[in-house]
């Protein structure tokens, strides 16, 4: 049978607890993120199911709605865009 690793020839990276626990935050880290961003997503929803509610009385203010609630997710992306690649080189550092 031909192996396709080869275990002897390097030593695997030494793994400790602090390791571990910095993956963990990192791992928590970013299922908060997706979970605030999936969040926006559905305000902004709510926000466009809103004007298309207003739409036959006020046109100008459904387009508002509609433009405020592309601006909002557009925002909350750059943000948790951001927020992560911070976070993440802090804990990059602190390893």
């Amino acid at each position: 049978m031909n192996t396709v690793y080869r275990f002897d020839e390097k030593e695997p990276p030494v793994v400790t607890e602090k390791i571990l626990r910095e993956e963990l935050k990192r791992r928590q880290l970013k299922r908060q993120i997706i979970w605030l961003y999936l969040a926006s997503v559905i305000v902004s929803l709510c926000g466009v199911l809103f004007a298309f509610l207003i739409a036959p009385a006020c046109f100008v203010a459904a387009v508002c709605c509609i433009v405020g609630a592309c601006a909002y997710l557009m925002f909350a992306g750059m943000i948790s865009v951001l927020f992560y690649g911070r976070r993440h080189r802090v804990y990059e550092r602190n390893v």
